[in-house]
């Protein structure tokens, strides 16, 4: 049997040299062993460190970040061996993870073999592969010449696996049994169609989704969406892109078409109980192009999923866009929405998750929340028509530009903390004629509660009629409440889309 030393590549005087003058840097460093401290050395790529952070962070609360490299991450944490199993479980996230070991040892490059010989004797192995990883190869040879002979070091049939992560100048050593250690995941779809096939995997999966039976898919090519809906289970998947497809299957249907001329083919095959669209376009617009539709077709709480591709996601404009496209997602009648970063998003991707309500169950939902919450002293929710199933007076304030200049002390939250929302963002869901209506109705109880309360202030007696829960204010305020909601029926629009746009906003 050949020993550590025999199978020690001879190394050249230059890297001696090298490994020397290391050894030598590294030596004057402490070298703690701290057997009451665990440590989870993860490798992966840059991108997807912040993930990795959010997915320890969720599933271990104690965990903290003791060094952050390049393409590594040390936690120091109790379970460091729990959570290279759950990391090992979760195919999902595994498939971006290059390795992961546990360590009960932090020590030096110089001190490194005693190191792994304490490990080793520690685990009581019978033999061990040994991983040396973030070091120059000529580490692993004065390992293995400084290891005693009577270690058994194999890469086949060994009993236990020794990793040893050296992170910024500092090495972390742990050895757990074999069946233990993390494999990095097989790709058991190769013949995905695309990456994106990944990503609606980890969207069922993450946000806990039924099986789809009846999809559209919108933006369709190569067919990874399509692809992944028809192995889950799909009953019908119809396919809207004019591009060509690389899946083909008999509960496929594709139709060569931009979304927005394919309601006749949608309605054939209707109703739907999802629509997903990862098209390489603006969430708001994909979502604005798609509702039209496709919307009609659709079942009560059909499920959405759409891919955020925002540029800006990293930017300060993030924020703008993420708002956008929450209100643009509302507009179309979806409800519930819900975000996440997944493993097999992009950097500038996000995944949003969201469920349909057809106007019928949405009127009666907001008729039910409105008796619950009906209240006449709730002067703030009036105030600011913020919040489900408040009335929308928070249009009155946007849509007259003088309130954004009208100031009155202690009260100018009450009055005017909205004045700054977007008019366009409250008013999306609404017609041109329907928005020029409610517009000029709004600037006109704009400009009279601007004036009475001038006239108020004026006398010294505005804060003495806020200071209570009725007075002049409060009647204006219900006139010209009772005023927007006629001239909202008059022009045919609920008041149901303000209400949900105040609340986004």
């Amino acid at each position: 049997r050949a020993t550590a030393r025999d199978r020690a590549p001879r190394a050249s005087r230059s890297a001696r040299r090298r490994a020397e003058h290391r050894a030598d840097r590294f030596g004057r460093m402490a070298a703690p062993t701290a057997a009451s401290s665990t440590w989870l050395a993860v490798r992966l790529s840059h991108g997807h460190k912040h993930r990795c952070k959010e997915w320890v962070d969720e599933r271990f609360p104690d965990a903290a970040v003791v060094v952050n490299a390049k393409d590594a991450l040390v936690f120091r944490l109790d379970a460091a061996a729990a959570a290279v199993a759950a990391l090992r479980a979760d195919a999902h996230a595994a498939r971006y993870v290059n390795s992961c070991a546990a360590a009960d040892r932090e020590a030096t490059e110089s001190s490194a073999a005693e190191a792994v010989a304490a490990a080793y004797d520690a685990a009581a192995a019978t033999s061990a592969t040994l991983r040396v990883r973030g070091a120059a190869k000529t580490l692993k040879a004065s390992l293995l010449e400084a290891l005693p002979a009577r270690y058994v070091l194999t890469q086949r049939g060994a009993s236990h696996e020794i990793s040893l992560d050296v992170v910024d100048g500092r090495a972390f050593v742990g050895c757990c049994r074999s069946e233990d250690a993390f494999v990095p995941a097989a790709d058991a779809e190769a013949s995905a169609a695309s990456r994106a096939f990944y990503k609606l995997r980890e969207a069922v999966f993450r946000f806990e989704l039924p099986s789809f039976k009846r999809v559209v898919d919108v933006g369709a090519a190569p067919g990874g969406w399509s692809q992944f809906c028809l192995r889950n289970g799909a009953e019908l998947v119809v396919a809207v892109d004019p591009a060509a497809l690389e899946v083909e299957d008999a509960k496929l249907v594709h139709v060569r078409t931009r979304v927005e001329d394919a309601r006749e083919a949608l309605a054939k095959n209707a109703p739907y109980d999802a629509v997903v669209c990862d098209a390489n376009a603006h969430p708001a617009a994909a979502c604005r192009a798609l509702g039209p539709a496709v919307r009609p077709f659709l079942e009560d709480g059909a499920v959405l999923v759409l891919t955020l591709k925002q540029p800006s996601c990293a930017t300060k404009k993030a924020a703008t866009d993420r708002e956008e496209v929450l209100a643009a997602v509302a507009a179309q009648g979806f409800v519930e929405p819900r975000v996440r970063w997944l493993w097999a998003n992009g950097r500038k991707e996000r995944t949003l998750v969201a469920r349909y309500r057809p106007p019928s169950t949405r009127e009666e939902s907001t008729v039910a929340q409105e008796e619950e919450e009906e209240d006449d002293d709730d002067w703030w929710r009036l105030t600011h028509g913020c919040g489900v199933g408040s009335p929308p007076l928070a249009v009155l304030l946007t849509t007259a530009d003088r309130m954004a200049d009208f100031r009155t002390g202690g009260y100018e939250d009450n009055l005017v903390k909205g004045s700054s929302w977007s008019v366009g963002a409250l008013l999306a869901p609404l017609q041109d004629h329907q928005l020029a209506a409610v517009t000029s109705a709004g600037v006109e109880a704009g400009e009279a509660w601007e004036e009475r309360c001038s006239a108020l202030e004026a006398s010294g007696d505005l804060n003495a009629e806020f200071s209570g829960n009725g007075g002049p204010v409060r009647e204006e305020a219900l006139r010209a409440l009772r005023a927007l909601h006629k001239v909202l029926s008059d022009v045919g629009v609920s008041p149901l889309d303000l209400q949900r746009a105040a609340a986004l906003t």
